[in-house]
């Protein structure tokens, strides 16, 4: 549809599309969550009624989850839209875009009186303290080389929708709070074609300072323990943990063995609590940890796996080609090594971008320490800069987290901590 649509057609589309799904999201959770609650509480008994009846029972309020409605919602659009414009698109692909106004848009778009949604909404919603819109996962599956300009306006557009629904709720007394969460490289590549470059609001979620990351496991197991065995100060640490580990304190250890990232923080320190637990320990020993590791290596492989096959669906699999390699890589090899798998070398090229991306790979320098995607806070130029002066003498090391899974062979090149 878009290739049919000049450039103010397209934004006004997809921000009219995104704008219509918020509010049947918002409207469709309302009726979900007070489905019981409205029948206990005479205020909203009334509103309640007359806002089901506004959100009527077509096919996009049936049980189902989100992915399900959008789609329908999609389907529906593309079916009107060739419907109505069908020849007159054909001829425009060839020459010049459609010049659709936004009446029309508003025509194909809408099942709903979107006026009367917006006042029945806001007259239930004022019962209500406030709401909040939190959207995720847009960007799953994005190639983090590759993404395209209609993906960026797909997302600009529902930024300008979100925020136009905050300002009708505003206005109307409601409070409202939306939150997108995107990739870091997805944000640049937003702010870069962007006219509000640097007036956004900016919440970083990436980790990169090691004591700041372990002091959330820290707290965890403060807040876990009662007061007698744990204060403010962590005292409880000795306690439930050796010490060290591989000459390592025990919680900078499984720090480095995160990719930092907190779920995979706590997911190894679980997986070793519980072997702990099991076998009968008062604290978790050196074993403890030994076979978490393999264990929660091998969750690290299956995850990884996962996010490769998301954006580059060729190189599914591909992780595993690193089972009894050696930790450490030159550029001529790991790109033999990726090969072998039936990419070409472009496709080797992107791959390796990828692996240093989500962490898998980091690359050094003889007697160098390594540097991996979360020490350049995740700017992924900074690593291929370092590639291109380095040439020749670069070399790539597998994250040591992926060791024990893939029974990867160390090198001379030690892990970087």
């Amino acid at each position: 549809m878009l290739d049919f649509l000049t450039v103010g057609a397209r934004q006004h589309l997809i921000t009219a599309l995104w704008e219509y799904i918020l509010l049947l999201e918002i409207t469709y959770k309302v009726l979900e969550k007070d489905r019981e609650v409205h029948l206990r509480d005479h205020r909203l008994t009334t509103h309640y009624v007359a806002l089901r009846e506004q959100y009527g029972d077509t096919a996009l309020s049936q049980e189902g989850d989100f992915r399900e409605r959008l789609s329908k919602l999609s389907d529906q659009l593309i079916h009107e839209f060739f419907k109505r414009f069908g020849s007159k698109g054909s001829q425009a692909s060839q020459d010049s875009r459609l010049n659709i106004t936004t009446n029309q848009i508003t025509e194909v778009l809408y099942q709903h009186d979107i006026r009367k949604l917006y006042e029945t909404l806001v007259r239930y919603l004022l019962l209500k303290e406030e709401v909040w819109l939190l959207f995720d996962n847009i960007d799953k599956g994005w190639n983090v080389e590759g993404i395209s300009a209609e993906d960026i306006l797909i997302l600009r557009c529902l930024i300008n929708a979100s925020r136009k629904i905050e300002r009708e709720f505003s206005g109307r007394e409601i409070q409202f709070r939306s939150v997108v969460f995107v990739r870091d490289d997805v944000y640049s590549l937003l702010m870069q074609g962007s006219t509000d470059y640097g007036k956004e609001m900016r919440a970083s979620l990436d980790w990169s300072d090691m004591d700041l990351l372990g002091e959330v496991l820290k707290r965890r197991i403060t807040v876990s323990l009662n007061g007698a065995r744990a204060d403010r100060n962590g005292t409880a640490q000795p306690q439930v943990c050796i010490s060290h580990y591989k000459g390592e304190p025990w919680l900078d250890f499984m720090v480095g063995q995160s990719l930092m990232r907190p779920r995979n923080l706590l997911k190894l320190f679980r997986y070793s609590l519980g072997y702990a637990i099991n076998l009968g320990h008062q604290r978790i020993e050196s074993e403890d940890i030994t076979r978490g590791l393999r264990t929660y290596a091998q969750d690290l492989v299956i995850e990884v796996d996962r996010e490769l096959s998301d954006v580059f669906p060729q190189a599914r699999r591909l992780v595993y080609e690193f089972s009894d390699e050696n930790s450490e890589f030159s550029h001529e090899d790991l790109s033999t090594l990726i090969q072998c798998t039936g990419l070409d070398e472009v496709s080797a090229a992107r791959v390796i971008s990828f692996l240093l991306y989500y962490g898998v790979l980091g690359v050094t320098r003889t007697d160098e320490e390594t540097i991996f995607i979360y020490d350049v806070n995740y700017d992924i130029e900074m690593l291929h800069v370092r590639i291109r002066k380095w040439a020749g003498s670069t070399k790539y090391i597998v994250n040591s987290a992926l060791w024990p899974a893939l029974k990867v062979r160390p090198g001379d090149q030690l892990r970087a901590v």
